[in-house]
């Protein structure tokens, strides 16, 4: 008998723990919930925001874009004229063409990796 109470009082603190565990991932839960909601209002708001500004790009300019950012492999469309990287090395030689042209009002590609090109104030 003194066994059976002795299992039964281990079983009951046993239960007691984990329900106590439960409750702290239920605590735990309801907080990252809280920030999914949270982030998913910013996300819709920010995407709010980017379709206005996509609304006042001209469609030939965003499709170009979109290409690129589709199809360069890493992600980057848009690249200062200005550049260390050897791989851009025919963006470092549109600078002084940039300069001139007026900076940043037309829209140039480099030749050789294609990004969208502007000119860098430094």
């Amino acid at each position: 008998m003194e066994e059976i109470d002795a299992v039964s009082k281990e079983q009951k603190e046993k239960e007691s723990g984990v329900n106590a565990e439960i409750e702290k991932i239920n605590v735990f839960k309801k907080e990252l919930d809280a920030e999914v909601t949270a982030h998913e209002k910013e996300l819709a708001a920010l995407k709010g925001e980017r379709a206005e500004m996509v609304s006042r790009i001209d469609p030939a300019v965003y499709k170009t874009y979109m290409s690129l950012l589709r199809d360069s492999g890493d992600g980057v469309a848009v690249t200062t004229a200005r550049t260390n990287s050897v791989r851009d090395a025919t963006c470092i030689s549109l600078h002084s063409f940039m300069s001139k042209s007026g900076k940043n009002e037309e829209i140039i590609q480099c030749p050789q990796c294609r990004r969208i090109l502007y000119a860098s104030e430094e």
